[in-house]
């Protein structure tokens, strides 16, 4: 009896432990979810997508071809259709692929389409099973996590993110044909819900009193703007002649150039001179002496930003509430010196505003160069303590290849005004960057060269002759022997000794905000009697990495406590009004909305590159009779959307969007031969190169093809030798290829320094502004499991020759006991879930 009445009480102790110590939260699985909209790209896409969204043996069908393609899915249902609460914390993802394909390919999680990552979906999810004959069924399943690259990323599984669709993916990419037929994609998520809120004991209703008359509540005094700098980048504020000035000098590339310049007439940016000039010899006044320091005119600033490029991002921010010179102030700078020298004049403007306004600290955009200059500023931890925000848009921290470009054969600076090249010709911008510091410092840092190593041929090296690719210092060596100023290599590298301590933002928080999806120029190629570029991800002048300090790939990162965003906006729009400072204004604001157009991964690029070598121009037209190519004045225009138009010499090169057929016409220049290069991009991959080589040329001789980007077939091109409209020769290619990656160089290997900071980051760039803990915030909590502490029988009071019964007997109970109470936790459980 008293053994019974032992094992009774612990049996009671046992229900108390699992009411009072045991959580209520409960982990469970939900039910597997098809897709509501599905969606393909791709040079050969799918087809019959409505056969996707059910396991049926109905089947969408890529059909056997090279090149890439992908299947997104999308809008599988909300927390609530998956049977989660909000405030359920998601362990696991689980996804299951029916189908069939010819070769092995992955599977991966996106926040938009198309997209060029999966969220850290692990590339161990290879669905290899499917490479079968006959449909096939694959599972596998990833964990959750905050940071790592073995996991799907906490912050792209929360609530939001189904509710705006999130993408699934797959996707493969070859140059060897393959096929797939997919039944079905289908996913669901092991999850552990929140404890619910215990339902309060009601209380009994007081005895009325009569309510007093309340006192009128003051409306509250709205809380005060930080002030916002706007810093714009190279080119972007107005200079003039602060004296007059009668000029008569050489031009740089033949000839001489003379001008009377009155007093504070503006010449950068004088749109009514440009172009009148011919080579726009007219901004020659704007060149520097061989020190860099000095100017070969008295000019100075007009303290304007230039219209055409930064008009549209006043406006924004004047319409979202700021005031210009009240709550809003432009920091227009001599773009032309060395980055260095700006310190100060930001720390007098800072100063000023601050006594204007009466405010703490100010917050600052700063695009481009404007963020080179703000990194200087907040470098120094004493000055850092005037800034609370720093917003970073296609800043070059490491450089790009375009600068190396303007320096060696000019470039074309252009503003968002259309379709033309606006301003400086290339050769005319070769003439005026010559001697500026700012160019220079501008160009790829030894530090860009550990980010861009050459090892693939998206870590282009950013130059390459016919001894192989260069590294900084061959660089530095090629740009003396050609004639160039290296002396002023010299304080860029003073002022890039910053760049291994770009980790440290002395307490600011700072936003960095990179272009991505446009082709960018990542490598110039430079042979005897051949002149050439590669493209890489960026956007359209600033190459990815560069801007945003972060190469997942390799796990190189200088970010620190900066948060990275993406957009697929090129160089010059992300100061427009778009998704880029739609960000800014949520940030500034606290709101905790990541805009449209925005993400925390990067987008991809993909299109075709033409390009001509040798004396003949190249024009292309769209369906719509749209040109993109040189026109009469000697500029050139770009009115196919989405191309670009790019010169190396006689070298010229049209990129161009996948989105159809085109006509190429080819105009001889000179009598010679020429090559007709095609270059296919997909996701950020050059995945096929056609070459039509050594095509005669008289000087009257014309040429036409058709180039249709959807077929995988090579145009031909109609050769009229002599111009008179009667086509002589049909020229097929010389040779098709698949590229390699380019290799390190191996000469003098140790020139490029090491990266002072290289480590397996420790946390995802998740979007969390510091001054807003909810923007795209997910909780994250560890399912807790209790255990109940058993007490055991220590002493039996029947000493008697029964006591090895009692204690089998006692076992026995307190075995039943443990059974009956996980049936009742299991019931008990059941219930609360169905409650949920």
């Amino acid at each position: 009896m008293r053994l019974f009445a032992r094992s009774f009480f612990i049996f009671l102790f046992f229900i108390l432990s699992f009411f009072f110590f045991t959580s209520v939260t409960f982990a469970a699985t939900t039910p597997f979810r098809s897709a509501n909209i599905i969606a393909t790209d791709g040079t050969v896409p799918y087809t019959n997508l409505n056969n996707c969204s059910a396991t049926d043996t109905q089947t969408c069908d890529r059909t056997m071809a090279d090149s890439y393609a992908n299947l997104y899915f999308r809008d599988f249902g909300s927390y609530a259709d998956f049977g989660m609460s909000q405030g359920s914390t998601i362990t696991k993802a689980r996804m299951r692929v029916t189908g069939k394909t010819s070769y092995t390919y992955y599977v991966g999680l996106s926040l938009q389409m198309p997209a060029t990552s999966n969220c850290q979906s692990p590339s161990f999810l290879w669905t290899g099973n499917l490479g079968n004959s006959a449909i096939n069924v694959q599972n596998f399943i990833a964990d959750v996590t905050q940071s790592g690259v073995h996991g799907i990323y906490a912050s792209c599984l929360g609530s939001y993110n189904f509710e705006n669709n999130m993408t699934w993916r797959i996707n493969y990419s070859s140059s060897q044909a393959w096929s797939a037929n997919i039944d079905n994609f289908e996913i669901a998520f092991d999850y552990t819900a929140p404890a619910p809120t215990p339902t309060p004991t009601p209380t009994p209703a007081p005895t009325s009193t009569p309510t007093p008359t309340p006192t009128p509540t003051p409306t509250p005094t709205p809380i005060p703007k930080t002030p916002l700098i706007l810093i714009p980048g190279i080119g972007g504020s107005e200079l003039k002649t602060n004296e007059m000035k009668v000029w008569a000098e050489d031009t740089g590339h033949g000839g001489k150039f003379n001008y009377l310049y009155p007093k504070d007439e503006t010449v950068w940016l004088n749109e009514d001179k440009m172009g009148e000039f011919g080579e726009d010899d007219y901004y020659d006044v704007l060149r520097m002496k061989t020190d860099g320091i000095t100017s070969e005119a008295n000019i100075g600033l007009t303290g304007n930003l230039v219209t055409r490029a930064y008009q549209g991002t006043i406006d924004f921010f004047t319409s979202n509430g700021y005031e210009l010179n009240k709550t809003l102030f432009l920091f227009p700078y001599d773009w032309r010196k060395d980055i260095s020298e700006t310190k100060d004049f930001v720390d007098q403007e800072i100063q000023q505003i601050k006594t204007q306004t009466g405010s703490a600290k100010v917050d600052i955009v700063a695009h481009s160069m404007g963020g080179l200059v703000a990194r200087n500023y907040i470098a120094d931890a004493s000055k850092a303590l005037n800034v609370r925000k720093l917003f970073t848009l296609g800043t070059p921290h490491l450089g790009s290849v375009s600068s190396l470009k303007a320096l060696r054969y000019g470039n074309c600076l252009k503003y968002p005004v259309g379709s033309f090249c606006l301003s400086l010709a290339p050769l005319e911008m070769r003439d005026v960057v010559q001697n500026m510091i700012s160019n220079y410092e501008l160009v790829p840092s030894q530090v860009y060269y550990n980010f861009y190593s050459g090892e693939d041929n998206n870590h282009l090296y950013p130059y390459k002759t016919e001894l192989g690719v260069l590294n900084y210092a061959q660089i530095k060596t090629l740009l003396t022997g050609f004639g160039h100023n290296t002396q002023l290599l010299n304080p860029s590298e003073t002022f890039h000794a910053l760049d291994s301590s770009l980790s440290n933002t002395n307490g600011v928080e700072v936003t960095i905000i990179a272009g991505s999806g446009q082709n960018t120029l990542g490598q110039i190629i430079e042979e005897k009697n051949h002149k050439d570029i590669m493209n890489i991800n960026g956007d359209g002048t600033v190459p990815l990495l560069s801007a945003s300090l972060i190469d997942y790939s390799k796990s190189l990162v200088l970010l620190g406590d900066a948060l990275v965003f993406y957009t697929n906006q090129n160089h010059g729009s992300l100061v427009a009004s778009g998704p880029a400072l739609n960000l800014v204004k949520n940030i500034l604001n606290d709101s905790d909305q990541l805009p449209d157009g925005v993400s925390i991964i990067p987008y991809s690029f993909s299109g075709t590159q033409v390009s001509v070598h040798s004396p003949v121009d190249i024009n292309v037209y769209d369906a719509n009779n749209n040109h993109t190519g040189p026109i009469s004045d000697g500029d050139f225009e770009t009115n196919i959307p989405g191309s670009s138009y790019d010169t190396l010499d006689d070298a010229k090169f049209i990129f161009l969007p996948d989105v159809g057929q085109y006509t190429i016409k080819f105009e001889a220049t000179d009598q010679g031969s020429f090559d007709f290069k095609i270059k296919k991009y997909e996701n950020d991959i050059l995945s096929k190169e056609t070459l039509y080589s050594d095509i005669p040329l008289i000087s009257s001789t014309k040429a036409e093809t058709k180039l249709d980007t959807s077929s995988g077939q090579s145009p031909i091109i109609l050769l009229d030798k002599d111009g008179n409209g009667i086509v002589d020769q049909e020229i097929s290619p010389f040779s098709n290829q698949t590229p390699t990656s380019t290799p390190t160089p191996t000469s003098n290997p140790t020139s490029t320094p090491t990266l002072a900071s290289t480590f397996t980051p420790t946390q995802a760039p998740i979007a969390i502004a510091k001054s807003n803990e909810t923007l795209i915030k997910n909780e994250e909590k560890n399912a807790v499991n209790m255990t109940a502490d058993v007490a055991g029988v220590s002493n039996v009071a029947d000493k008697s020759v029964n006591k090895d019964k009692g204690y089998i007997l006692g076992i026995i109970v307190l075995s039943a006991a443990a059974i009956v109470l996980f049936f009742i936790r299991t019931i008990i459980l059941s219930f609360l879930k169905k409650s949920q």
